[in-house]
């Protein structure tokens, strides 16, 4: 009996610590689902693409266009002696010349994929937001989430944990970014050339007719073209 009782003992020194680790992952995954209710509300990825989203593509998109198409082309890596013959004109200028319901083609383009961005994201909001709370509930403890939660709590926290998912993406902050794209292009030269150098030594990408027949028919399969087709 006495064995049987110091084996009962052993059995609930090791089951304390057990339980109460169960215990503080219950409490961490509580406080979190209160920390993801208040900045992350059902609605939140709606309410992002409809007043953030639509304004941040229409100002990135015009910016877009009034870029040289020098820089544009600059940055794909196109010989310099080809890009010397271009003449002084911006994307848009070009786009227009081609298609003159380019802007308006855009604006419907883009008001479809954003109503479609917006279903598919509402769609997916639950998914996220089961992960947002396990993200929290693996970095923060409870006691940790409770501070937040009681600052969410107050109306300047409320405000704040209402908004912080949408900050990040304001106007105010995109029209900065796209400060981003000019220095970008002419950054990308020399980007293409540290590329070149660090992959200089590696074995040039293989042509078709470097192909053994078994990969050459499996190229074929992955490219659809049917079997037998000319190379």
């Amino acid at each position: 009996m006495k064995g049987i009782g110091r084996g009962i003992a052993a059995i609930a020194l090791f089951a304390v610590p057990v339980v109460a680790n169960a215990q503080a992952e219950t409490g961490s995954a509580e406080a979190a689902r209160t920390t993801v209710d208040a900045i992350l509300p059902l609605g939140t990825y709606a309410r992002i693409m409809n007043e953030s989203m639509a304004q941040v593509q229409d100002q990135m998109m015009k910016g877009i266009g009034t870029l040289p198409l020098k820089s544009l082309l600059a940055a794909s890596g196109i010989e310099q002696e080809r890009i010397a013959r271009l003449g002084d004109g911006t994307l848009q200028e070009l786009m227009e010349l081609v298609d003159p319901a380019h802007e308006e083609r855009m604006r419907l383009t883009n008001a479809v994929m954003m109503d479609e961005m917006t279903q598919l994201m509402s769609a997916m909001e639950p998914s996220i937001r089961a992960g947002l709370v396990e993200a929290y509930a693996s970095r923060f403890t409870a006691d940790e989430l409770g501070e937040m939660n009681a600052f969410f709590a107050t109306p300047a926290g409320a405000k704040y944990a209402r908004q912080s998912m949408q900050i990040f993406i304001a106007p105010e902050v995109m029209s900065k970014m796209q400060d981003f794209v000019p220095r970008i292009m002419e950054q990308m030269p020399g980007i293409m050339e540290r590329v070149g150098a660090v992959t200089a030594e590696l074995p040039k990408p293989r042509k078709i007719d470097d192909l053994s027949p078994a990969e050459r028919e499996r190229f074929r399969e992955l490219v659809g073209i049917e079997a037998g087709a000319a190379d």
